[in-house]
């Protein structure tokens, strides 16, 4: 079976002639460049450079966030994903990219920076408690010398003054890129939990659930998943755009919702494109798709075996497990001493201590003693002197 290895393909070149492609709205190549990373199994490099391009070019514009997600969720999915009908989402998404319209307008800016321009004890004075309660539970994450910009933000997004708020997130982002959190975040990617832009992400959650809305919610979900897909230094402050754009929703009162924009293409030319690259590749479909189905089927078994396994030892551990319950019940029966003959377990008694044999020996006479109970204790003395029964206290006579 042939592969772009096999056959000296560079990645690079593959990429650039994709994004000429989309450049050129060039619907032939667009199709046939997404159809040849499908079949070589690149789905995942052929949706990192989507995702590249929205960023960078079109993040004004959300129609196409769902498709993401949804190709983000086929590759977590499928292994070889030119075996199934889920390949053409991918197809459909390159389509909706090719369609979008470039944009001047950034939301990140790199290197922009501005000054603060309020006073900090005025700013406290003025917050109103939600506020200043969500400033507090931010700068405990944070060192002081980053304190004021957050205050100054928090205000700014109580006002609703999205230009302020858009000056003062490129300033944090920028001015503060080497500063580590001084408390960590639990987030999707551990590499980021101590990330200024992460803690960024936090501080829209706190404004999103003031704001309790299901739609932005699920708007939230989708940014926030395409955010942290193959989430990398180098891109992280690219990717904040999607912060802005979460932003600009909740100040502007912007739809919360992601409408998608119904592109269509011709099912039947993307199959035939499928068909013929897939017999210049060698890709036996059925003798592929029999193989993942046996692999499927032996998965399952495996699963099946480890599910009885687990059984058989629940049960061995519950059957121990009454064992024991009966031996300690055994046990405590045996610990218990009957009154008539527990003055025989005290050997010494000071200072209403009582120390015992360990090994109880007498216990093993037990039953036997049971039986003539009732029958006088035969002392080798004088009966006038000493002289007992079992069911009364042992009297001493102390000669003076």
């Amino acid at each position: 079976m042939k592969n772009w290895q096999s056959l000296n393909v560079n990645k690079k070149t593959m990429i650039e002639n994709y994004k000429i492609a989309i450049f050129d709205k060039n619907t032939e190549n667009i199709q046939l460049y997404t159809s040849d990373f499908i079949c070589n199994n690149q789905a995942q490099l052929l949706l990192e450079v989507i995702i590249e391009l929205y960023f960078e070019f079109y993040i004004n514009d959300t129609s196409i966030l769902k498709n993401i997600s949804n190709c983000i969720e086929i590759i977590k999915n499928f292994n070889k994903i030119f075996l199934t009908q889920e390949k053409i989402h991918f197809n459909i998404l390159s389509n909706q990219l090719m369609f979008l319209e470039k944009s001047d307008k950034k939301y990140y800016k790199k290197n922009y920076e501005v000054g603060l321009s309020l006073d900090r004890n005025i700013l406290l004075n003025n917050l109103v408690d939600i506020n200043k309660k969500t400033y507090f539970t931010i700068v405990k994450y944070v060192p002081p010398e980053t304190h004021n910009h957050f205050l100054e933000l928090i205000y700014y997004i109580s006002s609703s003054n999205k230009n302020k708020v858009f000056d003062l997130l490129n300033t944090i982002i920028n001015k503060f890129k080497k500063v580590k959190l001084i408390k960590n975040i639990e987030t999707i990617n551990e590499g980021f939990k101590d990330h200024l832009i992460i803690l960024l992400f936090e501080l829209f959650k706190i404004y999103k659930n003031y704001v309790n809305n299901p739609k932005l919610d699920q708007t939230f979900d989708i940014c926030y998943e395409i955010f942290n897909w193959k989430l990398k230094k180098g891109n992280i402050k690219q990717r904040a755009s999607i912060l802005f754009l979460l932003f600009e929703m909740i100040l502007t009162n912007k739809t919360y919702s992601i409408r998608s924009k119904n592109t269509t293409i011709n099912i039947d030319n993307v199959n035939s494109v499928y068909s013929q690259l897939m017999e210049y590749y060698g890709i036996d479909k059925n003798k592929m798709k029999a193989q993942a189905e046996a692999k499927a089927r032996k998965e399952m078994s495996r699963r099946n075996k480890e599910e009885r396994n687990q059984e058989h030892r629940n049960q061995d551990e519950r059957k121990s497990s009454k064992d024991e319950n009966g031996n300690q019940d055994e046990n405590s029966e045996e610990s218990e001493i009957d009154p008539k003959i527990g003055y025989l377990y005290n050997l010494f008694d000071y200072d209403k201590r009582q120390m015992k044999h360990k090994n109880y020996k007498v216990e093993k006479n037990k039953h036997i003693m049971m039986k003539n109970v009732n029958k006088p204790i035969q002392l080798d003395c004088n009966e006038k002197i000493f002289n007992a029964s079992a069911r009364n206290d042992v009297s001493i006579i102390k000669n003076y």
